[in-house]
């Protein structure tokens, strides 16, 4: 399957775009919707003027063209600049350029202002992630799980937190915490597969990974890493 010196996780680096577990791909969330940047609380809406800015950078962003929507958000008057709404905008295209550090230097103006915005807490762990700092990821984190201690993507962001940390341990109890909820989350399956891949644990591993075969059997890292336990 590959040379024997890798571990799964290396294996399907390749696969970042189709898998969002930190250990097997980059850091999006398990069961991530649609991101909010509009309806945040603010200290005040954005004025007229600026409001067809505003939308035109929106519908560029929900296309996925996040530079042109940056320069849209350029357009907009500085009288009417520093809102929550516009922060989180320019946050959320950032993150999507895997512009980790402008987009938390974003979010965090928007936490100033609404400091109970789960979002951009959320976020802003997912960043730290993307960034390999796991103790500042996981910080957000239990400030996101604070605002909605249920949140899946959050949780499954904690548990990756814990397993770029090599704490696979404590990652598979977040992990489990996610199929507590969701017993068909693929990436907590597999997710929780390479924790006990690591912690050699290799029936429990397998189980896992067979599980997530069952959900997708497309899904080329759990026949990796089943590959790699029966090698």
């Amino acid at each position: 399957i590959a040379d024997q010196g890798q571990t799964p996780e290396q294996v399907t680096e390749h696969e970042e775009e189709e898998v969002g577990h930190i250990g097997v791909g980059r850091p999006v969330s398990v069961a991530e919707p649609m991101q909010k940047a509009e309806g945040l609380a603010s200290s005040r809406a954005i004025d007229m003027p600026a409001s067809s800015a505003y939308g035109r950078a929106m519908s560029l962003y929900k296309l996925g063209k996040y530079k042109t929507a940056l320069k849209a958000l350029d357009n907009i008057s500085e009288n009417y600049l520093d809102t929550a709404e516009e922060h989180s905008l320019r946050a959320n295209c950032h993150f999507e350029m895997r512009d980790y550090e402008m987009a938390i230097q974003d979010f965090m103006m928007v936490i100033e202002v609404d400091p109970n915005d789960h979002h951009a807490h959320y976020r802003c762990g997912m960043a730290n992630l993307g960034l390999r700092r796991s103790g500042e990821a996981l910080a957000y984190f239990d400030t996101a799980l604070r605002i909605l201690p249920d949140d899946l993507p959050t949780l499954m962001g904690k548990g990756d937190a814990y397993y770029l940390n090599k704490d696979y341990m404590e990652a598979t109890v977040y992990f489990d915490k996610v199929l507590g909820h969701d017993d068909d989350a693929l990436l907590a399956w597999i997710a929780k597969g390479n924790a006990l891949f690591h912690l050699k644990k290799m029936d429990k591993a397998s189980i896992c990974f067979a599980k997530a075969i069952q959900i997708d059997p497309g899904s080329m890292s759990s026949f990796i890493g089943q590959g790699y336990i029966h090698f």
